[in-house]
């Protein structure tokens, strides 16, 4: 009963703020029509008449504006030039130039950014997160986490976590002290094996059980981009030579052709991978990292994020942009031409 009393008053509501936006739509609407019939009659200059309407739709504009961001939720700017203070842990963590990530346990992993402000962070809070990096959260992570399964961890491994940061558990109060995991699998690696399974779903359940330093998990849509492994070469390399947040640049060296994993999020909606600066295609593997065939030899391996999306915004963009300072340069030309005729019949 009290749920259908609540349903009651909430559709009350509704109605009557549906009534208000309607008179008010109401009055703007005949408000104009009334400017319209005054230019018709000629009883108002049109410059007049336009000033007024571009007005009453400021207004509009202006009072629905402020029902989502009204002045209370503005503050001052305030000048901050350093959020986080870091543990000494951080600072000794940072005296590895190398690329690596850093797992956080003295806070909620996924809902603080302080490590992510020192460090290349496993978590890290994002109100818009990767599905398939929570679904490894959800599936495995937090529970190993609990447990505290945390060096030795295959999942982990493939993240690249080098240095993990917990709490001072003999010490109260006590400075958190950090840890090394040596088994962490670097920015990119030579797979021994892949396995082809049905989807998304049989490759999550995959995970639990795979040695991810030897063997990866594609998914039965990126079968034909895999590559043969011509056998393994022990002494094959991959070095990771430069970072950017839109291009990754990588080089292997092998005797054989072979499979890479990176250690990176697969995310086919704008990263392109190049081999020697031809545009290749890569695969998912591993349910969210990227993989790549390789051929035989010493390849310089690109990454770009290149949105087709944002070209073609960019695109055009710059092509209205451009129309619109035609359109402007023509009317200042036309104006002027017009005042210096005026000025030619005035003498």
């Amino acid at each position: 009963e009290n749920i259908n009393r609540f349903k009651e008053q909430l559709s009350d509501m509704r109605i009557k703020e549906m009534k208000k936006d309607g008179y008010r739509s109401i009055f703007f609407a005949l408000a104009v029509l009334a400017f319209v019939f005054l230019i018709y009659k000629e009883k108002i200059q049109v410059k007049y008449a336009l000033l007024s309407i571009g007005l009453l739709i400021t207004a509009d504009m202006w009072f629905v504006g402020k029902r989502y961001l009204d002045h209370d939720d503005f503050k001052k700017a305030q000048a901050q030039s350093q959020p986080f203070q870091p543990y000494a842990a951080d600072l000794e963590i940072q005296k590895d130039k190398s690329y690596y990530r850093v797992l956080d346990l003295t806070q909620s992993t996924l809902n603080s950014n302080r490590c992510a402000y020192f460090h290349k962070s496993i978590g890290g809070y994002s109100a818009a997160k990767i599905r398939r990096f929570q679904d490894l959260w959800d599936w495995y992570l937090m529970e190993d986490l609990r447990e505290g399964r945390v060096q030795n961890n295959a999942i982990f491994n493939m993240l690249n976590m080098k240095y993990f940061i917990y709490p001072n558990q003999q010490q109260q109060g006590g400075a958190p002290q950090y840890g090394i995991n040596r088994n962490a699998l670097g920015n990119a690696w030579f797979l021994q094996d892949l396995r082809i399974v049905k989807n998304a779903d049989s490759a999550i359940l995959a995970l639990g059980s795979l040695d991810t330093k030897t063997t990866g998990i594609v998914e039965s849509e990126f079968a034909e981009l895999v590559g043969e492994n011509n056998g393994i070469d022990s002494t094959a390399s991959v070095t990771f030579d430069s970072y950017h947040p839109e291009k990754l640049e990588y080089t292997s060296t092998s005797s054989t052709a072979g499979n890479l994993v990176f250690s990176e999020v697969f995310y086919d909606k704008g990263w392109k991978s190049y081999i020697d600066n031809e545009e290749v295609p890569h695969y998912r593997v591993n349910y969210l990292l990227r993989g790549l065939a390789v051929p035989a030899g010493t390849h310089k391996i690109t990454f770009k994020f290149e949105p087709e999306t944002y070209a073609l915004g960019s695109t055009l963009a710059i092509g209205f942009g451009s129309i619109i300072y035609i359109l402007i340069g023509l009317s200042l030309f036309v104006w002027v031409r017009n005042q210096l005729g005026k000025n030619k019949t005035t003498k």
